[in-house]
């Protein structure tokens, strides 16, 4: 007999599951199924993508898709019996999910576009919209009944691998438009305001206005003078936060309303000023009221007033529509001081000055003036004066400045008269008697001052001086228009005696009781006169002999 002992010892069975269905880029579970009788067992796994694991239940991801062989080598511990298994899984691509969400305001579907990248095979589209409604299709849209953020939920499948993206969608809430219009006409040139009554749910809105009449405004609440009658279609649009928008239009009636205009005159404190009313009467017959800030008025439809002093007025119109509608205008007035300009001039002879005295009422020193002498000459001073050289008739203009409106100007006329002119002559006729001459005798007075004290006021005065000398003689004429002129020359006074010494003549005796002889001692004719010592002339005789 041969015996032998044998030892029967337990062997792993190799077994594994993979769970379905397989994806690429996604973690898969190995669920290790292995059994053994008794003892231990430890393992290596072989991923057919040359990756591996020691694990009991790895979990491994594959990066493509594609057919792998999956091999789990199962060891006994402590015999160290191997057994393996292997199987052939196929991984899938798994799609990447993704979509664009356009979100929409109230009443406007909201669009969604898929953006998925596919996976292998056919891709399938499961949508859920958040509201308990959802979607099959690719592509869809989706209107919600009402505004709010909503989670839409998008599962892409392929080959049995899904992915899943959530994002928010809006249904943006809209605005209700409307606005208060004036049910009943209103005057142009007044202000219209329209009460925006616009309503949202959620959020908030803004306001833009179209008038009708070219003017456009972003404000709240309507507000609008329109310039001209007419009927007008006002539109308001409401815009919410996210542009979501709503619009009504409703019309108006504009009564015409009078514009009120004036203009005026001269605005002077000595010159009555007129108000000439240019409003435009669109319906006849308005009613016209004037007031004015010192307490005038009137309801004519021009005015014509005076002031009670320089200052600064204001002046309003106001005109009434029969159909209930008015319009005010008001403009500020300067009025100016005027100055009552006057002056006094006397009468002159020609080459004389003449002055002007000023007597211009009103000025308080500050006036300014402007002088014209009628001669081509100007002054600007206060009372000037002037040199006349030609006679006539001269028309003088005084202007009192105060602006280009309130000047005053007086004129008057001042006569220049012809003036005399003086000259004469004298002529010595012996003894110290002189006669005196004017070159004009025609004057119609004269009057002589001879210089030694003595007068006279005949035309050709003849005139004895009583001693030897020089003497002022001065001639003064006035003509038949008053008119005076004088003149001074200086005359030399003397006997005639001389002394002669270059003359063969003797006086002999001399001194002498008045009678005495003259003896020549030359050749030629001698003409002998003698005289008093008054220069009375007693004696007188021509002779070719010699005496």
């Amino acid at each position: 007999f041969v015996k032998r002992v044998i030892r029967v010892v337990p062997m792993p069975e190799t077994n594994f599951t993979v769970p379905a269905p397989l994806c690429s880029e996604r973690a898969i579970v190995f669920d290790n199924t292995t059994t053994i009788h008794s003892g231990l067992t430890t393992y290596m796994w072989y991923f057919g993508d040359n990756d591996s694991s020691d694990l009991v239940n790895p979990v491994h991801t594959y990066g493509l898709p594609g057919t792998y062989t999956v091999t789990l080598i199962a060891t006994s511990f402590p015999y160290g019996i191997v057994k393996d298994t292997s199987i052939i899984i196929q991984v899938g691509k798994a799609p990447v999910t993704g979509f664009t969400v356009i979100n929409a305001c109230q009443g406007t579907a909201i669009s969604f576009q898929d953006g998925s990248v596919a996976g292998s095979g056919t891709t399938s589209y499961e949508w859920t919209f958040g509201d308990g409604t959802g979607s099959t299709s690719m592509n869809v849209s989706h209107m919600y009944s009402a505004p709010g953020i909503y989670s839409v939920r998008l599962i892409t499948t392929a080959d049995g691998c899904a992915d899943t993206l959530v994002k928010n969608a809006y249904q943006f809430a809209g605005p209700v438009a409307d606005f208060n219009a004036p049910s009943a006409p209103v005057c142009a040139r007044t202000e219209v305001f329209m009460k925006n009554t616009s309503a949202i749910v959620m959020g908030n809105y803004g306001a833009y206005w179209n008038f009708g009449d070219n003017h456009v405004s972003a404000i709240t609440d309507g507000s609008h003078t329109y310039d001209s009658a007419g009927s007008f279609t006002v539109k308001m649009v409401a815009v919410s936060d996210f542009g979501c928008k709503d619009s009504i239009s409703k019309t108006i009636i504009i009564k015409p309303s009078p514009v009120p205009d004036f203009t005026t005159g001269k605005l002077c404190s000595r010159t009555s000023t007129v108000f000439t009313n240019q409003t435009p009467e669109a319906i006849a017959n308005p009613v016209y009221t004037w007031t004015f800030s010192d307490g005038y008025s009137s309801q004519l439809k021009h005015v014509t007033r005076s002031w009670p002093a320089d200052s600064t007025y204001h002046a309003s119109l106001r005109a009434d529509y029969s159909n209930g509608c008015s319009g005010t205008i008001t403009k500020s007035l300067v009025v100016m001081r005027q100055a009552k300009a006057d002056f006094n001039v006397q009468d002159i002879c020609s080459g004389n000055t003449a002055v002007f005295v000023n007597t211009t009422q009103g000025d308080n020193g500050s006036v300014p003036y402007s002088w014209d002498f009628g001669n081509g000459t100007t002054s600007t001073l206060h009372e000037p004066s002037h040199v006349y050289d030609v006679p006539g008739v001269y028309a003088v203009r005084l202007i009192a400045l105060n602006g280009a409106e309130c000047n005053d100007t007086v004129r008057r006329n001042i006569t220049v008269k012809t003036n005399p002119v003086c000259d004469f002559t004298h002529v010595n006729s012996g003894a110290m008697n002189f006669r005196f001459t004017p070159a004009n005798s025609s004057y119609r007075t004269y009057a002589w001052f001879f210089g030694d004290g003595d007068t006279s006021n005949v035309v050709n005065p003849d005139h004895q001086y009583m001693q030897n000398n020089y003497f002022d003689v001065t001639m003064q004429a006035t003509n038949a228009e008053g008119c005076s002129c004088e003149v001074t020359k200086r005359i030399q006074v003397n006997t005639g005696i001389h002394s002669f010494n270059t003359m063969k003549i003797s006086v002999h005796p001399n001194p002498n009781n008045g009678i005495f002889e003259v003896s020549q001692y030359a050749e030629g004719q001698v003409h002998v006169e003698v005289f008093t010592a008054t220069g009375v002339r007693i004696y007188s005789q021509i002779s070719d002999d010699e005496v």
